[in-house]
């Protein structure tokens, strides 16, 4: 698992999220524009348009709100308000389709497994995705993998 890029990646966030959580610090959320307004749809496309050209890779929320050219919070708030959903929860989303179709597409026989599709996707622990697809496509997902 050491050498896929998404596994280390969210293993790093996890980590960094532990230790701001565990320490005390004095950061404050950042608040909206200056009128109070959330971001614009058209800030929503380009965010929606680099999780999606880059949901194989490792990405984190600073990054999408670059791409989409609006603070962290802003993206938080347009997701939260337009998509009742956040920036992560939605890459996550995306990543899980692309794993189905990987798993639609892959043979079994050719050495195809479900672990090595999920890390491939930055599903590193196979437990938690077989039950985040369970729970999304009602099935197993090695289910899918044999074509049943």
């Amino acid at each position: 698992m050491a050498d896929q890029p998404l596994v280390v990646s969210t293993a790093a966030q996890h980590l960094a999220a532990s230790v701001l959580s565990a320490f005390p610090n004095t950061a404050t959320a950042a608040p909206p524009g200056p009128d109070g307004a959330d971001a614009h749809p058209a800030m929503l496309r380009r965010a929606l348009a680099y999780i999606d050209d880059h949901a194989d890779r490792p990405v984190t929320v600073a990054e999408i709100a670059r791409a989409a050219r609006v603070t962290v919070r802003g993206l938080q708030y347009a997701f939260r308000r337009h998509l009742d959903t956040t920036p992560l929860a939605h890459l996550r989303r995306v990543r899980l389709a692309h794993a189905h179709h990987d798993l639609l597409a892959a043979d079994p026989a050719d050495g195809a497994t479900v672990t090595d599709i999920a890390a491939r996707w930055g599903f590193y622990h196979p437990g938690r995705f077989a039950s985040l697809y369970r729970g999304t496509y009602r099935r197993p997902p090695r289910v899918t993998l044999a074509g049943e």
